[in-house]
């Protein structure tokens, strides 16, 4: 329990603290970010960030049509 409160304040405080420059971030990308940055680097930061922006992108269109829509 102790571990899923933590792991809920970390994404918390990594949202906020991103508000600004990434404000459609999610849990999920900071899941995939440091899945994909912390065992193996498998891919470079810069490429995480890449895609990461192309989602965000994705999901405002998205969110922009749901609003049309009212």
């Amino acid at each position: 329990m102790a571990l899923v409160m933590m792991d809920m304040l970390f994404m918390l405080e990594e949202r906020l603290g991103h508000d600004g420059t990434h404000p459609l971030l999610s849990c999920y990308d900071i899941q995939i970010f440091l899945a994909t940055t912390l065992p193996e680097r498998r891919l470079s930061q810069e490429d995480v960030i890449r895609q990461m922006r192309i989602q965000h992108q994705q999901r405002q269109v998205l969110i922009d049509a749901a609003n049309l829509g009212t």
